[in-house]
Parts: C-alpha cells; structure tokens; sequence
C-alpha cells in the first residue's frame, strides 16, 4: 500500500511540475485559429486596415505621436520612469519576479495571449490591474510591459521602463492590435 502511495505521490509531482514548466494554451474563446471572429485577418471589422476607427493613422486620437495626452514623453502620468505606481520594477505588486501567479507558467494563471500575423500564439499578457499588462514570449520569460493611457490604448514599455514607441489599440472588440511608433500596425494581436 505505502509503495502505491509513494507511486501515485510521485506521478502526481510530476505532472504538477510538468504542467507548471510550460506555458498555457489558449482557450477556445482565445483562439482566433478556432473562432475566426478574432482574427484580423478574416474579421474586417478589428482589422485595422479595414476599420479606420482603429486605426492610429487615421485616428489621430489613439496615436501617441499627434496626442500629446497619451504621448508618454509629453504625460509623466503615464510614464513608468516619473511614475512608480505603473513600473513593475518599482511596484511590487505588478512585479513577476514578485508575483508567480503573474507567469503564464502557473497552473492558477488567467490572462490573454499575443499572435502574430498569421494567427500563431507568440506570447502572453497578464493584467495585474487595469493600468499596467504585464508581457511574456512563448517560453513565459517577461519581456515587457504596457500602461494605459486615457484614451483606452496602452504605451510599450522595456521591463527598465523605457518607451519604445510602440502601442496597443483596442480592436473594438476586447483585443488589442499592436502599431509600431509610426502608427503601422505589425499584424500581432492579443486576444
């Protein structure tokens, strides 16, 4: 009995580490290679190419460069670097290294996932608050972070709080599409 124990003991910390060493696959209603709808590409209507309300180079509202309210080095508000309640670095509550259930490696893990233009799973997001989202590639490393600016879009940042320019725009429909500094959208999406 007590060998049948030890068997079922160890089996079962197996699985526990083997399913804690990898990160998580997109539910259903996640996956845009499953439900279409959430694909840009077969979705016009949260595609950026097709909607120009989504759109950073037609809405100059929701691009950083003409809107100097969500413009990170115009608004110290937003700016993880002046502003330590939205640096992950600075506020251990948002911090990963901090946090485990923050990883997209823990089995309690909840969050979104980021594709790329063909629809394949290149990361993840985990929104500690609604403020900050929390970044991880396909491996669950942190990788980066984003800050949510008035208008509903959210600033990239590198994990030591420096902007890259680039940003998220809601898709209109509870995604995200990801632009580079010139308002181009570079096909990634998270869902």
């Amino acid at each position: 009995m007590k060998n049948f124990m030890l068997k079922g003991f160890v089996v079962f910390a197996f699985f526990c580490i083997t399913a804690t060493s990898f990160a998580q696959v997109p539910a259903k209603l996640h996956d845009p290679k499953i439900d279409l709808n959430l694909s840009p590409v077969h979705n016009r209507d949260i595609s950026p190419e097709y909607n120009p309300g989504i759109n950073p180079k037609t809405n100059w509202n929701i691009n950083p460069a003409y809107n100097k309210q969500i413009n990170p080095v115009e608004n110290s508000r937003i700016n993880p670097k002046f502003n330590k309640e939205i640096n992950p670095l600075l506020n251990q509550l948002l911090n990963p290294m901090m946090y485990k259930n923050l990883y997209p490696k823990n089995v309690s893990w909840r969050g979104m996932y980021i594709y790329d233009e063909k629809d394949n799973l290149i990361g993840y997001v985990t929104k500690p608050m609604k403020d900050v989202l929390i970044c991880f590639d396909i491996k669950g490393n942190w990788t980066c972070y984003y800050v949510l600016t008035i208008e509903g879009t959210y600033n990239h940042f590198e994990i030591n709080g420096e902007w890259t320019g680039d940003y998220l725009c809601s898709d209109a429909n509870a995604g995200y599409n990801i632009f580079n500094k010139e308002g181009t959208w570079s096909g990634r999406h998270i869902k």
